[in-house]
């Protein structure tokens, strides 16, 4: 009966065009946002929260990203409503360009690691550039360690191997920490491109720990990218806590930096299956704005510009170039 109502309520993500966005270089990208339309796309019936509806029209009229990555959230059910936003967007804004992020789970009837190539071919027709593995905010070290055995196998799947996706994971800075070893043994995960998402969950007691400095190492010396996104959730009411961890990790690997809007900043707080707003105190752009101040103009347009396109385009970018 939730989904029911929550089908007939209005779209009340924030998204009114904020004044000042002309500061985002051309060619920007977003590589977190997220859709929900329940009309069309179920959510998951055991999920653990519930958004209200954001449209890809309400992004688009507050966005200045000119490429932009759609995620689907793990309270989606099935990707079909990623690739339906990505398909639309890449339709009624072709001067943009749209690609998905979809979640690989293993529990599902057609797991992705199990795919055809057929499959995973029409995937990335579609605009799949990345996927993500479904773990939620992390558990125990034997948790990790179930992780870092699906993210083995995923590395070595058609994808990553032969397109190039990369794959992006939430986990504690713990995982990440542990990672540093395991990605210098594994040959597989050595090749693959991997996304810490949102700074790698690293807030600002974690400075000056083994575990931040080992995860400063692993990007560092390893194919691993930091989403720099979602700073309000790392350290709430306070984000210029936050300029000494981005700046460590902008000075550790410039070219391993991304960013993500994280729209529409659903609140995860809101259990259950009756649909809550967005966080009101959340601000993509205050917080994009706080980032460039911190950084230099090298590693801003790194982290906007060169990275994402090398990351998610990488032959179709360098063929575009030549």
């Amino acid at each position: 009966m939730a989904d029911q109502a929550m089908s007939l309520g209005e779209d009340h993500s924030n998204g009114n065009m904020l004044p000042g966005s002309d500061f985002v270089p051309p060619g920007s990208w977003d590589c977190h946002m997220h859709c929900f339309d329940p009309v069309r796309f179920a959510l998951s019936p055991d999920r653990a929260y519930t958004p209200n509806p954001a449209s890809l029209s309400s992004y688009e009229a507050w966005s200045p990203f000119d490429n932009v990555i759609i995620v689907q959230a793990t309270i989606e059910a099935a990707s079909d409503g990623v690739l339906a936003h990505v398909a639309e967007g890449s339709r009624r804004y072709p001067g943009r360009r749209f690609y998905g992020t979809v979640i690989s789970d293993n529990t599902s009837p057609e797991p992705i690691i199990n795919a055809t190539p057929r499959k995973v071919d029409q995937l990335h027709e579609a605009g799949v550039r990345c996927l993500r593995i479904h773990c939620g905010f992390g558990g125990s070290k034997g948790f990790d360690q179930h992780v870092v055995h699906d993210l083995s196998r995923l590395a070595e799947s058609r994808g990553i191997v032969h397109y190039g996706w990369a794959i992006c994971l939430r986990m504690p800075l713990r995982f990440w920490a542990s990672l540093l070893d395991q990605v210098g043994q594994d040959e597989s995960l050595r090749k693959a491109k991997l996304v810490a998402d949102h700074v790698g969950c690293a807030s600002p007691s974690d400075l000056s720990t083994a575990e931040f400095e080992a995860f400063l190492d692993l990007i560092r010396h390893h194919n691993v990218y930091v989403k720099i996104s979602a700073l309000h959730r790392r350290s709430p009411g306070i984000l210029k806590d936050m300029k000494v961890v981005v700046q460590q990790l902008a000075n550790a690997a410039p070219d391993r930096m991304l960013w993500g809007s994280d729209w529409p900043h659903v609140n995860t707080g809101g259990k259950g299956l009756e649909p809550t707003p967005p966080l009101s105190d959340a601000d993509a752009m205050e917080e994009l704005r706080l980032i460039k101040s911190w950084l230099t103009s090298e590693q801003w347009k790194k982290m906007l510009v060169e990275n994402p396109c090398r990351v998610f385009r990488g032959e179709e970018a360098e063929k575009a170039t030549n």
